[in-house]
């Protein structure tokens, strides 16, 4: 007898030897993350816990399915708009009356209250954070311009940083991941376009757009050429082929790791517009149908300080909940997370959200920026004939900004 597609879905949890609790996430998908999360994030939570990783369209099909057939013991982990799509299906169960069960909870200033939408209530409870950050090596810091504080550094400051360095060492020291499986995309998406132009995409060939890539061309001259190689920067810094790096937290983890005392971590810089930041929160909650208690108890444990910091140690995922000494988060990361509260809850954060595109949309939006980048930067090219060749294929994306604020508040 054939067995439906959707029963092949749900049998472990119904069948296991042991209670179980099925949690599906298009988190920690990659294969050292999620054994990190299974053995040792969830290494001493009990029921057992059924961790299954997946990308977006896949994860997005299994949970309406779940909430198509309810009863199965759930809880789903996704950023933002992974619950607002959920959401807009009527996929998500209302997990309101859980943020009160949670009410010890000192969530971060930035995140409390996430995961409302409309005025139908609140759908996720904050799980995770991630940004992306500056770091520097501290023979670096003799070399900052005089005034220069680096919590409230300008982008003009760290063009004169890195021309300092690389006139008294005759080596380019900023760093940028700009290698195949870097993330420099990001960087000109949330962080160098809307500190200029004050958007992510609106202003994208404005003349301040212009401007910044004049401003960019500049910089690039102090870039080690290996940037171009190298996709993550915490491998740059603790060789020292850089001094000066931006790139995501968890891929400058490893350096604050290992030499806590060698390094500092500090915000993104200030342009004419503001400070253009990423910020990903990631987020818990329900199908709809799914029982309550198991999910609860799964939700106050990833929840707990302690928790937090072992994930941020692990992962290097950034906790949404404040931790104190007591949870003994070594001094790297403290400095990591400093940085980053820091950055995130400065008066002139300019807080944006990569579009949720998702396949080959999300593939061709992060190409606009990196041939723009290309062309203009590396090349030398006409910089308003290629915005305007850019600004054509970001047009024919139809990408937001972000997303609602009337269906997500605080974003």
């Amino acid at each position: 007898m054939l067995v439906p597609a959707f029963a092949l879905f749900i049998l472990p949890a119904r069948v296991s030897a042991s209670p179980s609790i099925l949690f599906l996430s298009t988190q920690l998908t990659p294969p050292p993350e999620a054994t990190m999360m299974r053995q040792t994030i969830l290494g001493d939570f009990t029921p057992v816990v059924d961790f299954q990783p997946f990308d977006r369209a896949v994860y997005t099909r299994k949970v309406l399915e779940l909430a198509a057939h309810p009863g199965v013991e759930a809880v789903i982990g996704g950023v933002q708009e992974d619950f607002l799509t959920l959401y807009r299906a009527g996929a998500l169960a209302n997990v309101e009356d859980i943020g009160g069960e949670l009410s010890d909870r000192a969530f971060l200033p930035r995140f409390a209250g996430r995961g409302v939408f409309g005025d139908d209530g609140a759908f996720f409870v904050p799980w995770m954070q991630a940004t992306y950050l500056m770091a520097a090596n501290k023979r670096a810091l003799k070399y900052l311009p005089t005034g220069a504080d680096l919590r409230r550094l300008t982008y003009d400051e760290l063009l004169q940083w890195a021309a300092a360095i690389h006139q008294a060492t005759g080596k380019g020291k900023l760093g940028f991941p700009t290698g195949p499986k870097g993330l420099m995309p990001r960087f000109l998406q949330g962080y160098l376009y809307p500190s200029f132009t004050g958007s992510m995409t609106r202003d994208f060939r404005s003349p301040a757009a212009t401007d910044m890539w004049m401003y960019f061309r500049d910089l690039w001259q102090h870039v080690a050429p290996s940037s171009l190689i190298i996709n993550r920067m915490d491998e740059a810094l603790l060789n020292g082929e850089v001094w000066v790096a931006w790139d995501h937290s968890a891929r400058l983890l490893q350096a604050f790791k290992e030499r806590p005392d060698e390094f500092v971590a500090f915000p993104a810089p200030i342009g004419p517009k503001g400070r253009g930041i990423i910020s990903v929160l990631t987020g818990l909650g329900l199908p709809k149908g799914s029982p309550r208690a198991p999910a609860l108890q799964l939700i106050e444990y990833l929840t707990r300080p302690r928790v937090q910091a072992r994930t941020m140690e692990s992962v290097g995922f950034l906790p949404v909940v404040r931790i104190t000494d007591e949870e003994k988060l070594p001094k790297g990361l403290k400095a990591l997370l400093q940085a980053a509260v820091d950055q995130l809850d400065a008066p002139e954060a300019i807080l944006s959200s990569v579009p949720p595109l998702g396949g080959d949309a999300g593939r061709s939006f992060d190409l606009v920026y990196a041939v723009a980048f290309s062309r203009i930067v590396l090349r030398g090219r006409d910089i308003a004939s290629v915005l305007a060749r850019q600004e054509e294929k970001l047009l024919q994306l139809n990408a937001p900004d972000s997303m609602s604020p009337s269906e997500l508040r605080g974003h």
